[in-house]
């Protein structure tokens, strides 16, 4: 499972759309107990739930994403800086900007909420459509599927005009899953041979592949304000970390000791990078700093593996863990 973690880890974000939940029960396969360290944790649980998982943090540490309830049912929450936590209707809010609007899918619609709690949804006409990030401008990227299966990309402007694209050599699957403020894009497509690669989509619409040299697979999962990119690749059948420059420069990189993985997902203004690492047996939660060294650390309380998700430009990094009680999401403050 582990040398196929990049498929499967594709496999988890297309299956989102419909089933934005099924990842939490991936990453709980994949886990053990971790060593406690010093760091500030916050952990906390929605009101009435078996399990709570962030999705995004914004500059005041605001947090979206999802909890379920007794019945297997998804509901979206927000939770602000000082800990209130409003629940609303929708299956999961993936992002939250710098105001407090959120975007997410909500059963075959993607969707905008204000910060008062007025839920915008909008799609491609006969077509499932998804959102999985807005920036401060209220711009919001996703993707729509048609009845034969085939997934572009979309962009959607704030004043609500959608644009749907594909990246080059892509005949079936273009996910964009990451935004930054200026409107510049980051995600994978699938080319014919069913093999991921990245790219980069420009504000002017233009779209740049990439590989980090000798890829099997590449995801590209996290953009900051310069347009740095982040994510994973599978060299030697293992998941490996990069970090591509505006520029197109790429570096790559694995925590030490993760010898069953290193999956980068998130960067901030600061290029600080979030993810989780595997070694022999358990999953860690880790950042790499700007100059290239790693801090590792495990959620308190954590039996099954400690998964980040997102950091913001404070390096508060939020994520969610699993115990004998379900899951829950905590904050890291460093």
């Amino acid at each position: 499972m582990i040398a196929h973690r990049t498929e499967d880890t594709r496999n988890v974000i297309v299956a989102r759309r419909a089933f934005r939940h099924a990842f939490v029960f991936l990453a709980a396969a994949l886990a053990l107990p971790t060593a406690l360290r010093a760091e500030q944790f916050t952990i906390f649980d929605v009101p009435d739930s078996v399990g709570t998982f962030p999705q995004s943090i914004n500059a005041k540490s605001a947090v979206t994403g999802f909890s379920v309830d007794v019945n297997g049912i998804a509901h979206g929450f927000v939770r602000a800086a000082d800990g209130t936590i409003v629940s609303f209707k929708a299956n999961d809010p993936v992002s939250i900007n710098a105001t407090g609007w959120t975007a997410g899918t909500f059963g075959s619609q993607a969707f905008l909420r204000s910060p008062q709690g007025k839920i915008k949804k909008f799609e491609v006409k006969k077509q499932i459509t998804g959102a999985t990030a807005t920036n401060d401008d209220e711009q919001v990227i996703g993707d729509t599927t048609d009845g034969d299966g085939i997934t572009p990309g979309l962009f959607r402007d704030a004043d609500g005009t959608i644009t749907v694209f594909d990246a080059p050599d892509s005949p079936q699957q273009t996910v964009p899953i990451a935004l930054n403020k200026d409107g510049t894009a980051a995600g994978y497509f699938v080319d014919s041979e069913g093999r991921d690669h990245g790219f980069v989509r420009l504000s002017d619409g233009s779209i740049q592949a990439f590989d980090p040299s000798h890829s099997k697979d590449t995801l590209a999962l996290g953009i900051n304000a310069s347009g740095q990119v982040t994510g994973n690749y599978v060299v030697n059948n293992v998941e490996t970390g990069f970090l591509r420059e505006a520029n197109g420069k790429i570096k790559t990189f694995r925590v030490p000791g993760a010898v069953n993985g290193t999956l980068a997902g998130a960067i901030n203004k600061h290029g600080v990078i979030a993810g989780s690492c595997l070694d022999d047996t358990t999953r860690h939660g880790f950042l790499r700093l700007a100059d290239g060294t790693f801090v590792q650390f495990d959620a308190p309380g954590a039996t099954q593996g400690t998964n980040p998700v997102a950091l913001n430009d404070s390096d508060v990094t939020v994520g969610f863990f699993f115990d004998d009680k379900g899951g829950h999401g905590f904050l890291r403050t460093p």
